[in-house]
């Protein structure tokens, strides 16, 4: 955490103290600072990034005071900064039920894909799906099916943590099984403890808005929670045991 000293008159101040409240997924404190009142003055503070986790940092007032050191007197400002700290990716013990390749199937309704396949011509195929070299090469009609991969379906349900360290390890094999998935190309969906409402993710930064939500439930960049439709496909269960 970092704190920058930006003047907004031209009056010159001596040293600022800050008193910084910080709260986390285990508890809050409170720290105080001291810098330099001069323009461009940084104070920092190091923050225990051992636990995965949301840690909020939160200012309402500090105190400045005079060049000469002899009076001091409050400045109201109310400013808060957030910030997540990941869990390290941990391998869960079944990761080999976990999807190997992707499946390509006929993309409903044809059109444009970069996979494709080729088969025989059949009643109520497109013309223009017609492939008229290998067509002429074999004199029968080849066509080209347009494949792509079958809409997701795939849950990961993680369990509720009752320690820091179960979700330390929770959270690290949910992020490994994600970036897998991810790796794969295969989106899917994340559900925490019993809650029926679910995230989707389909890139790296969905993910960390999904950590944030699950985290911290008041940050503001967290994305909407979205209700997925339908039975799911695949499930997989995170949990701290052991199997």
């Amino acid at each position: 955490m970092i704190i920058t000293v930006l003047a907004a008159k031209r009056f010159p101040s001596g040293s600022l103290s800050i008193p910084l409240s910080i709260k986390d997924n285990d508890g809050a404190y409170r720290r105080r600072m001291k810098c330099s009142g001069a323009p461009g003055s940084r104070a920092g503070v190091e923050i225990d990034t051992s636990h995965s986790g949301v840690v909020t940092f939160s200012i309402r007032r500090f105190w400045a005071s005079s060049i000469l050191g002899l009076a001091s007197f409050p400045v109201p400002v109310r400013r808060s900064a957030a910030t997540l700290v990941l869990p390290s990716p941990v391998k869960p013990p079944g990761a080999v039920t976990l999807p190997q390749i992707i499946t390509l199937r006929p993309k409903p309704g044809g059109g444009y894909s970069e996979e494709h396949d080729l088969r025989p011509y059949r009643e109520g195929d497109q013309i223009r799906s017609v492939h008229w070299k290998l067509s002429a090469k074999h004199d029968s009609l080849i066509v080209r099916e347009a494949l792509a991969p079958p809409a997701h379906s795939r849950l990961l349900h993680a369990a509720k943590w009752r320690s820091a360290k179960e979700r330390d390890l929770v959270l690290g094999r949910l992020r490994w099984i994600s970036d897998y998935l991810l790796e794969m190309e295969m989106p899917h969906y994340i559900k925490f403890g019993e809650n029926h409402r679910v995230e989707e993710v389909s890139c790296r930064d969905d993910l960390v808005s999904c950590f944030y939500s699950a985290l911290d439930n008041t940050f503001r960049g967290a994305r909407a929670s979205a209700t997925a439709g339908g039975r799911f496909t695949w499930v997989y269960r995170v949990d701290a045991s052991g199997g």
